[in-house]
């Protein structure tokens, strides 16, 4: 499986030279060059840290005991070393000294799906499909894509200014912070701490145990199916709050407003409304849909808050 995600990432690169020798209108200098294929051996969980400062890089997890990494380099780009140490293996992008910034390379890595993994972007696109180990990714505005580490993966980190984020579960812990950038996170995620400050966070997950969410002037929109004993925790300043809860879900809730709007037409038991709509000044509302298995605490200064289970199912992720 990792040789056939390899060789997508490998054909797409070779796709950038054919495409660069069609367009003869195009400077040669314009055009990227491909690096030679380098090869180190690598502790199964060691360290692997990836530094590209723009362009894009895809870390796939093996199960092999070398890392491999394969690519291309374009105009502005000195060298891509590969070098391996004590604390495991650096690949770094080393920038031609008279560009500030600027200078693309394309990487394509396979390593141990146990290693502790950082990457370090400034805009580069990051993906990381089947990597088990403790990850950390920071980026300014590229945008990063992880799936693939299945119920084995440890806790993943990401940290951006603009760029979004999408997660894939099955994950047991995944923390993200982003000031204006998009996060998605679907599938099984049992532990996840989102935060963006003008950023958009959609949660779509059925199996969540622990989420503390804040959107301070973005909106939150999740999809909850709450396990027993289940918590989660929403907050906003000014965003609107969106939770779609499954048509079973019985969690006790708490929401609190300065001078915000619960909207809960649709938030049924039995047929029932179970909490009237309105503004809410300065004030707290408790109620709970069942026997309040699951908790739900929901705190916004002056957005809306929108709770229902009776709207059509999300459609199946494929």
């Amino acid at each position: 499986m990792a040789d056939d995600r390899r060789a997508r990432g490998a054909r797409r690169i070779a796709a950038l030279f054919v495409a660069c020798a069609a367009a003869s209108a195009l400077p040669q200098a314009a055009c990227a060059e491909r690096l030679p294929g380098r090869t180190v051996p690598a502790d199964p969980e060691g360290a692997l840290a990836v530094s590209v400062p723009s362009g894009s890089v895809e870390i796939f997890g093996w199960d092999r005991g070398f890392v491999r990494v394969e690519g291309s380099k374009g105009k502005g780009v000195r060298s891509v070393s590969v070098e391996q140490g004590p604390r495991g293996v650096a690949v770094t992008v080393h920038l031609d000294e008279r560009r500030a910034r600027g200078g693309d390379a394309e990487l394509v890595i396979d390593a141990p799906r146990s290693s502790v993994l950082t990457v370090d972007t400034t805009t580069a696109f990051v993906r990381i499909d089947g990597v088990t180990g403790p990850t950390v990714v920071e980026t300014v505005e590229g945008g990063v894509v992880a799936s693939g580490g299945g119920a084995g993966r440890s806790r993943i980190r990401i940290d951006t200014v603009s760029g979004p984020v999408v997660v894939l579960g099955p994950v047991p812990d995944a923390a993200i912070d982003t000031v204006s950038g998009e996060i998605t996170v679907q599938g099984a995620v049992r532990r996840l701490q989102a935060s963006s400050t003008k950023g958009r966070i959609r949660v779509q997950d059925d199996r969540l145990v622990e989420g503390d969410i804040s959107a301070i002037t973005g909106e939150a929109d999740v999809w909850w199916r709450p396990p027993r004993g289940a918590l989660l925790d929403l907050r906003s300043v000014s965003g609107n709050i969106y939770l779609q809860l499954s048509a079973d879900a019985q969690p006790r809730f708490t929401v609190s407003s300065f001078t915000g709007t619960l909207i809960a037409a649709r938030l049924l038991y039995r047929g029932r409304q179970v909490v009237e709509s309105g503004r809410l000044f300065d004030a707290k509302v408790v109620f709970a849909i069942g026997n309040g298995s699951s908790t739900v605490s929901i705190r916004t200064y002056t957005g809306t808050v929108v709770i229902a289970n009776q709207l059509p199912p999300r459609p199946a992720r494929k």
